[in-house]
């Protein structure tokens, strides 16, 4: 699975206060790729269920800075969780729950669409979310990211390739678009064989269409000390920052 890894000190650029259009997708996948040199989840096994989440902002436009020919990021407050992870362990019951870092580095979305390499263009959707690392973890950026990658194509249901519209996200999805896709733990800025790494296949992508909660400032279905930061960050100042 190709993963990115990410450079520091990704731009936000303040803009005047909009209400974000937010969706959200939940996943199922299954853990496929184990690599922990450190021995950080010995818990973990191939097989064991993940579920997950990825969301984002339909508001936003490409960040310029990060942006190419064949290539579009979306700048998230890092508040926003565009990604989320959690694995379960069915021989105890117990969870690895990879909690989102909000003074982190990423927030993101990349959206490719035709973009050439060896053995064929490609279009993905790869967001990219710093979480808190485990006890003892030494690598540079912790993160979760959810990778949907399949061939090039006209984005199948959609209508005319990407970008859509004003260069906004896609607010549709189809798994069968992306039979490349998994939702993995890994370190944006170190990526190497040797790199810890917890990688699941994604088998369903379903959206959410339950009313985000009042209070629920940072969009991820419950409110918590999180959505006090994520409205300190808005509300609680003259503008919203995003790209």
């Amino acid at each position: 699975m190709w993963l990115l890894t990410i450079g520091s000190g990704l731009l936000r650029s303040e803009a005047s206060a909009q209400q974000p259009q937010i969706v959200r997708w939940e996943i199922a996948a299954t853990v496929t790729y184990i690599v922990d040199p450190g021995g950080f989840f010995p818990d973990v096994r191939l097989g064991d269920p993940v579920r997950g989440t990825l969301k984002y902002d339909l508001t936003l436009l490409p960040n310029p800075i990060y942006s190419g020919e064949y290539y579009y990021d979306y700048t998230n407050e890092t508040w926003a969780a565009v990604a989320s992870m959690v694995i379960e362990n069915p021989r105890t019951g117990q969870e690895t729950d990879f909690a989102k870092d909000s003074r982190g580095n990423f927030a993101d979305v990349y959206a490719y669409d035709d973009y050439p390499q060896e053995g064929g263009a490609f279009d993905m959707i790869f967001a990219v979310q710093s979480v808190m690392p485990p006890p003892g973890f030494v690598g540079g950026a912790p993160a979760v990211a959810v990778q949907l990658l399949g061939p090039s194509s006209n984005w199948s249901g959609y209508g005319l390739n990407f970008p859509f519209e004003g260069q906004r996200l896609p607010s549709l999805l189809n798994l069968d678009d992306f039979p490349l896709s998994a939702v993995t733990f890994y370190d944006a800025f170190f990526e190497d064989e040797f790199a810890t790494t917890i990688e699941a296949e994604i088998y369903s992508l379903t959206p959410i269409t339950s009313a985000i909660s009042p209070g629920d400032f940072d969009f991820n279905g419950d409110v918590d000390g999180g959505d006090l930061y994520a409205w300190q960050v808005t509300h609680g100042s003259s503008g919203v920052l995003y790209a």
